[in-house]
């Protein structure tokens, strides 16, 4: 009978763990074509050769990931990603991205010593971190959302001196504490996710 039989998901493979702007785009992108993807769900992949490679494979219906910022141009990850798998564009889309800078409850911000973000997030907060936190190390890490996920956890080393860039929906999946908001350089900060399947 239909009521054993399991629902078909269509999935989508997002360039993010929980709390990323890819997550965030793969919601919106699943909700707004939702009389045409059924049981739309997001697969979070934290990169963006991870969402090609299951494109490639056929695992996944679809990928999203960011390949454009209006502040710092294309981004890396996705310019060397796309050279190496097979997959064509359905379509793209702009996403306005607000940084915070995040730490641990209860750590202040004379506490930091560290910054850890994904590159791309780095580089769109560049004047602020040089101006403001240039006494900080800076250390570049695979995602954003990953970063605040592994700083609540534990997995990331100096815990309570260590703060990340990621956004406000990552402080809150994690239980963080919110030291700057907006944290990135232009309050216009739009970034282009671009959707994408497998070449048949």
């Amino acid at each position: 009978s239909t009521s054993t039989e399991a629902i078909k998901k269509t999935l989508v493979g997002v360039s993010g763990d929980i709390g990323s702007f890819s997550e965030k785009a793969g919601l919106w992108w699943i909700a707004e074509n939702a009389s045409s993807i059924e049981n739309g769900e997001v697969l979070h992949l934290t990169e963006i050769k991870n969402v090609l490679r299951e494109i490639e494979r056929g695992t996944i219906a679809y990928g999203i990931f960011p390949y454009y910022n209006n502040t710092i141009g294309a981004i890396d990850p996705a310019l060397e990603a796309m050279s190496m798998y097979n997959f064509k564009i359905v379509t793209k889309f702009p996403l306005l991205v607000e940084h915070c800078l995040l730490a641990r409850q209860g750590v202040a911000r004379d506490q930091i010593t560290r910054i850890c973000s994904q590159q791309p997030a780095i580089d769109q907060c560049e004047r602020r971190l040089h101006r403001h936190w240039k006494h900080v190390d800076i250390d570049p890490y695979e995602d954003t959302a990953k970063a605040a996920r592994d700083l609540a956890s534990g997995v990331l080393k100096d815990c309570e001196t260590t703060a990340v860039i990621a956004s406000f929906a990552a402080s809150q999946s994690f239980g963080l504490g919110v030291i700057e908001r907006p944290f990135q350089d232009d309050r216009e900060n739009v970034t282009y996710f671009a959707v994408v399947q497998q070449r048949r």
